[in-house]
């Protein structure tokens, strides 16, 4: 899909349908007229400048084929969360609830040492990894918002269950072989799990956030507005689909982003929203013109 557009046959009907290139944006379908696209480009393949005091929707400018263009984040211009922001949630829960395991491990041996009483959770369904984790694996929507169907990120977090469970498991041997008066014994419990399910799971913690950022490397649409040239950053690109122009519906009149729709389509079971690319461009350059 990356590349210079195919443009429609010249013999297509007019008036009737039309093509539009498919973007995913936060896990929303939006459709870009493909008459107006130019390039579709991975975000890495062009240098992208920064400008100083710039607005969060615009990312900088790239050389394109010998012309300086814009470049805006359309999460930014829709008004939602820019991917990166996502990512960093993302690390910053797994590096918690990753320290939360070393502390759990480190109280346990504090507590079989010391004799007093564990009060972290032993059932490995109620720490909050466990909880997250739960919530995350039976809920099909939220399991394919994480993994997008990629069965390598599907089979690390199924790789989570054993040595997270096994790690809670521990608990109850080791208080009992510290009250019975084998503390060395219950040392070499924690060190086996610290060693073996606890290294499992910080490898488990490093591979989901690995895989989950370069599942969402953003792509650039280039696109002709005018007689200008603009690059639009979108999360992924679906496909070139053929629409009946007649199927298109008014836009919504809420929510984020409305202001730069033109319509929206209803296709089997998802909705697409349509861009005016002309008021797409118009309120990301709104910022820089005040």
């Amino acid at each position: 899909m990356i590349g210079a557009m195919a443009r429609p046959d010249d013999g297509q009907p007019a008036g009737e349908t039309a093509r539009f290139v498919l973007v995913e944006i936060h896990d929303a379908l939006y459709a870009i007229d493909a008459m107006a696209t130019v390039e579709l480009l991975r975000a890495g393949s062009l240098s992208i400048s920064r400008l100083p005091h710039a607005p969060e929707s615009a990312m900088g400018v790239a050389n394109h084929r010998g012309v300086v263009i814009p470049v805006f984040d359309l999460r930014r211009v829709l008004g939602l969360r820019a991917l990166e922001e996502e990512i960093s949630e993302l690390r910053g829960l797994l590096e918690a609830r990753e320290r939360d395991h070393v502390e759990w491990l480190e109280e346990l041996r504090r507590c079989a040492e010391t004799g007093r009483e564990f009060t972290k959770a032993t059932d490995p369904h109620k720490c909050a990894f466990g909880r997250w984790y739960d919530q995350l694996r039976s809920s099909r929507e939220q399991l394919n918002r994480m993994t997008k169907g990629d069965l390598a990120l599907r089979a690390v977090i199924e790789g989570f269950d054993e040595p997270h469970r096994r790690i809670h498991g521990i608990a109850e041997r080791t208080l009992t072989l510290a009250r019975e008066g084998s503390i060395d014994e219950a040392r070499a419990v924690i060190n086996r799990a610290w060693d073996g399910d606890l290294a499992s799971m910080k490898r488990l913690f490093a591979r989901l956030l690995q895989l989950f950022t370069e599942q969402r490397q953003p792509i650039l649409v280039v696109v002709s507005v005018g007689d200008k040239r603009v690059a639009l950053s979108v999360d992924g690109v679906r496909e070139v689909a053929q629409i009946d122009l007649a199927s298109i519906q008014p836009a919504p009149g809420r929510g984020a982003g409305c202001d730069v729709l033109s319509g929206l389509v209803m296709r089997r079971d998802e909705n697409i929203l349509v861009l005016d690319l002309a008021a797409v461009v118009a309120a990301a350059n709104a910022p820089l013109a005040a």
